[in-house]
């Protein structure tokens, strides 16, 4: 006989009295559903049942980050292209382009490049390279050295808190990353990146009230998309396009600032 695959793909629970007393489990066998009905003794009420499906739903949240820290620890590389956009009543406010490099034996780079409203395109980098950290800007006349990577990545979060902070702290198992103070993170329903890419996707709320959106794809466990909104008028968003494990040549890795990204 062929093997049997089977999975649970759902549940309806039936309550009797507000008390829930038979499940119907939607299971998918050979790739067909089939129903189980299950009678029990009531055992939840409707409101005690919703709590545990809040804690269990919190849960499966907690664990795509914990996995998602461990994916980022472990490559052996990463790169990355990818933009931010800030928006205000539907009309782009400005848009920033940035890259970040990474190799398995730590050293850093990440740039980026942004035009402001008044024309002027400002370029920064920052890197830890064989264990020197610096970061520059256009404006400045010679580099600004730090004692650690992150109070480089800390004077970055001008840029974007999502944009500057997340993935460095991510591949350097830093623990100061804005991500991880999100509160009442929940699961979403799956949809796919701009780029296409299939995504699970969190939310919750950050400390200062704003909503953050994580989209986070389903094969590679590499973040896509990080949404912010902070009230009905205004967005922004962070698209990411990562590679990883792939071959980066010390010129990729050269501390100087970007041209257009």
């Amino acid at each position: 006989m062929p093997h049997e695959v089977s999975k649970n793909v759902g549940m309806l629970l039936f309550f009797d009295k507000g008390k829930a007393n038979f499940v119907i489990s939607i299971l998918e066998i050979n790739s067909k559903i089939e129903l189980s009905v299950n009678y029990a003794e009531p055992k939840y009420t409707w409101e005690e049942f919703s709590v545990l499906a809040d804690n269990s739903a919190e849960q499966e949240a907690k664990d795509t980050v914990a996995q998602l820290e461990s994916n980022y620890c472990s490559l052996n590389s990463y790169a990355d292209t990818g933009n931010h956009e800030r928006i205000h009543n539907g009309t782009l406010l400005n848009k920033l382009e940035f890259e970040t490099k990474y190799t398995g034996d730590g050293d850093l780079l990440f740039r980026y490049s942004t035009l402001l409203s008044n024309s002027f395109r400002t370029r920064n980098v920052m890197s830890r390279l064989g264990g020197v950290v610096r970061t520059m800007s256009n404006l400045d006349t010679e580099p600004m050295e730090y004692d650690e990577i992150p109070m480089a990545i800390s004077a970055f979060y001008g840029v974007s808190s999502a944009t500057s902070g997340n993935i460095p702290n991510l591949l350097l198992a830093q623990e100061d990353s804005s991500l991880f103070r999100v509160m009442n993170l929940r699961v979403l329903d799956d949809a796919k990146s701009e780029n296409g890419i299939l995504c699970a996707r969190l939310r919750g709320e950050q400390a200062d009230g704003n909503e953050l959106t994580l989209s986070i794809g389903k094969n590679d466990h590499l973040i896509r998309e990080i949404e912010i909104v902070t009230d009905a008028s205004n967005r922004s968003k962070t698209t990411y396009n990562p590679k990883i494990n792939i071959e980066i040549s010390p010129e990729e890795m050269a501390f100087r600032l970007p041209s257009d990204l």
